[in-house]
């Protein structure tokens, strides 16, 4: 992280702590590069986008709706995932235009999320945010091919008079990269991930993450069902059976349910109101929110329009499955919202099974707040995607809140607020076979929460500078991350962060005893960041593909001073840092250390570390990245690192990697990772590789874990298949078994 990130970083977490992000805009000096045109119109077409060729078509001229001028461009998308929409625009006339947008993908977008505001006299300028605040045009994916995108000059509601006049669209372009910037008559891509690249080949042999085909089995009540259709449905009859079915929500939020009830709700239906049914199950008979009818058509979907579309307050034992939710994206209000509320004893029991939850103003799923959230959480094969809040958040107050908390193959994309999947406030949590990408701050992570296990996951694409793949963050103790793999994220890949001396809300804000092993990195903003008062932790058998100019494989960094309180903020300490292979490529640094980082007992051994392209170290050591200056101006200014390009130099200067290697890693084909966790063979090892056997052993001492467990309290997580202890290593990312924990090699590769 340079300091522009590490800033952002700060205050993206402080958010929590004071309430709306402040937005910071670089302002950097934008390169003007020339970009070629081309209109797809054949899969064979392909046109790649990089720091001078972004996917781009030419425009054309739209006119007013009554005249039904639309623009169609076909475009070559070499890759799935999702795309900012951007046109370079000219408007005619003395009033406002506006352009709606949507590619034939049958996405969902509603509102003015799909609608561009022409100010008039514009002049050639790119724009890329739509009418709604701070919400980007954006297009989704799910696979290569040829798609078209559709322009088209509206007025809505008989405002004709209001929006009228002819708009040039000049240029059309496309690109997965947020943080890309206008240049000229191009787009300038230096400051991204590969430089901009699209054709970033997607391989899903073991997909994880939400699949539609997985759906939950309909339900057979153990208690009273009662059914709504709001087609055929009357609020007069009985509601006992499909045949005498209500229409509305009307007799249900006015009813407490009891155990083994069920809601359901006829398959191919829309509500335009929300669900709000009160009552609480049993833990041996729950309530549950389902579906019926043809499995063959669409899931039943509730709109809340300006209310919650689900709603749950303090009560226990639900069960939600086999839903679509969705609301007014210009309200603050939640797809499901299931709050603790103010509940004594704390609530028990929410599952939220194979829902979708798309387009709300705030979280697509939510669980917990009030006192301290709750204790027993399923959340698994759910999709929930552009979202003006997080995608899926559990969250309790404090270290003691939310409770065995498990989130499972579910997938986030191209939500706003702090995360794609993230546990805020709990202990004993995990979050396993998730995928996450395109959200803004972290993909994956974890904030002030003990015991929380993320693994078999994949983050991708990460917004705003180390806002990015995945995060064990401030107020975090006894975590860990494995077995996961991040790319092409803005930010960092992997973050390990703490907050010096400070507290929240009775906790202490430093991270203890946390491990990351065994997972893979490529092309990340930085590969993994050790930052703050990180202390004690064990970072082992990794392995990151970093490139570009002042990137890093791994980062260490300290934050000698907080600038909010001048209370210390930290420095990673008594870190082990073992059989790792950081390797860096066009410009990238293997590793960094800030000087106070060097002076706390943080011990490098085992690793390999090596670098192609331009002439530069292999490690950057002792330099200051954060002075007074950074924060307030005063005197003291950046200090430049050591560079030592020359292992056995290093070696004796710093009594660090007494058994490290300066060598070519013989990686299969690093930086062709792509999407898709597995089978990802780009990150494999030859079979002529130095790292074959040469790692220290990866063996968990006594006395760290009794240290760990000091920190934890066990809630019956086990009951959830939530370990208390990090498992023994038994296998390598790619679930090969590991011979012996005395013979290791280097890398996540065994």
């Amino acid at each position: 992280m340079d300091g522009r990130s590490s800033l952002f970083s700060k205050y993206c977490r402080f958010k929590l702590l004071i309430g709306p992000l402040l937005l910071f805009v670089s302002t950097l000096t934008l390169l003007s590069m020339p970009s070629p045109i081309a209109e797809a119109k054949d899969p064979k077409d392909s046109v790649i986008s990089s720091s001078k060729a972004p996917l781009m078509a030419n425009g054309g001229e739209i006119s007013e709706a009554d005249k039904g001028d639309v623009l169609k461009r076909k475009f070559n998308i070499p890759a799935p995932g999702v795309y900012y929409v951007w046109i370079r625009v000219t408007s005619l006339g003395n009033a406002p235009s506006i352009v709606q947008y949507e590619l034939t993908t049958g996405q969902p977008l509603k509102s003015l999320r799909r609608e561009y505001h022409i100010p008039p006299y514009l002049k050639s300028q790119w724009l890329v945010y739509t009418r709604h605040p701070d919400f980007r045009a954006q297009v989704h994916v799910d696979r290569p091919g040829v798609y078209e995108l559709i322009l088209r000059h509206t007025s809505k509601g008989g405002a004709t008079a209001q929006h009228h006049g002819s708009v040039i669209i000049e240029k059309i372009a496309l690109t997965p990269y947020f943080s890309v910037k206008p240049a000229g008559d191009g787009l300038d891509h230096s400051e991204v991930p590969g430089r901009g690249r699209l054709d970033i080949p997607a391989d899903r042999t073991r997909p994880d993450g939400y699949n539609p085909s997985r759906l939950a089995s309909q339900l057979k009540a153990g208690g009273t069902a009662w059914y709504i259709d709001a087609r055929d449905g009357d609020d007069s009859a009985d509601g006992r059976t499909g045949k005498t079915s209500w229409r509305t929500f009307r007799n249900v939020n006015g009813r407490v349910f009891g155990a083994g009830d069920a809601i359901l709700l006829r398959r191919g239906r829309e509500w335009k109101e929300s669900l709000t049914p009160s009552g609480s199950g049993t833990e041996g008979k729950w309530i549950t929110i389902g579906d019926y009818g043809p499995v063959k058509e669409a899931l039943p979907l509730v709109n809340g329009v300006t209310s919650h579309a689900v709603r749950l307050e303090g009560q226990s034992y639900w069960e939600i499955r086999n839903l679509a939710v969705t609301s007014d994206p210009a309200y603050s209000v939640h797809g499901i919202n299931a709050g603790a509320g103010k509940a004594e004893p704390q609530p028990r029991g929410i599952r939220i099974i194979n829902c979708v939850s798309y387009d709300n103003g705030g979280f697509g799923i939510f669980v917990g707040g009030g006192n301290n959230g709750f204790d027993g959480v399923l959340i698994e094969n759910c999709l929930s995607f552009w979202n003006g809040g997080s995608g899926i958040e559990v969250s309790g107050e404090t270290q003691d809140g939310c409770r065995n908390t498990v989130i499972r193959r579910c997938t986030a994309y191209g939500n706003r607020g702090m995360a794609g999947i993230w546990i805020n406030g709990g202990q004993n949590g995990l979050i396993e076979h998730c995928l996450a990408y395109s959200n803004v701050c972290f993909n994956i992570w974890t904030w002030n929460s003990r015991n929380v296990t993320i693994q078999y996951c994949e983050a991708a694409f990460g917004h705003e500078s180390d806002a990015g793949g995945f995060d064990l963050d401030w107020n975090s103790s006894a975590t860990v991350i494995q077995y996961c793999y991040s790319h092409h994220n803005e930010g960092c890949g992997y973050l390990l962060e703490g907050w010096g001396d400070g507290q929240y809300n009775g906790f202490s804000a430093r991270h203890y005893y946390s491990l990351c092993r065994y997972n893979i990195s490529e092309e990340d903003g930085a590969g993994i960041c050790l930052s703050g008062s990180y202390e004690n932790g064990l970072v082992q058998n990794n392995t990151v593909f970093s490139q570009g100019k002042g990137r890093a494989a791994m980062r260490v960094d300290a934050w000698p001073v907080e600038p909010w309180s001048r209370i210390g903020g930290g420095v990673p300490a008594g870190n082990g840092v073992f059989n790792n292979i950081l390797m860096a490529a066009g410009g990238a640094v293997p590793l960094y250390v800030e000087m106070s980082a060097t002076e706390t007992g943080n011990a490098f051994d085992n690793n390999i570390y090596w670098r192609t392209g331009p002439e530069g170290p292999l490690i950057q050591w002792a330099g200051l990245s954060h002075p007074p200056r950074f924060w307030w101006g005063e005197e003291g200014g950046e200090q430049p690192p050591i560079e030592y390009k020359d292992m056995q130099k290093f070696r004796e200067a710093t009594g660090q990697e007494a058994s490290g290697l300066s060598a070519d890693p013989l990686l299969v084909n690093p930086g062709e990772g792509g999407w898709g966790r597995r089978p990802l063979q780009a990150y494999t090892l030859r079979p002529d590789t130095p790292a074959k056997l040469r790692g220290r052993q990866a063996v968990l001492t006594p006395e760290w874990l009794a240290e760990r467990r000091k920190l934890l309290e066990n809630t019956g997580a086990e009951k959830y298949g939530i370990p208390m202890d990090p498992v023994p290593v038994d296998h390598d990312y790619w679930e090969r078994k590991v011979r012996s924990l005395k013979e290791v090699s280097i890398g996540a590769y065994q």
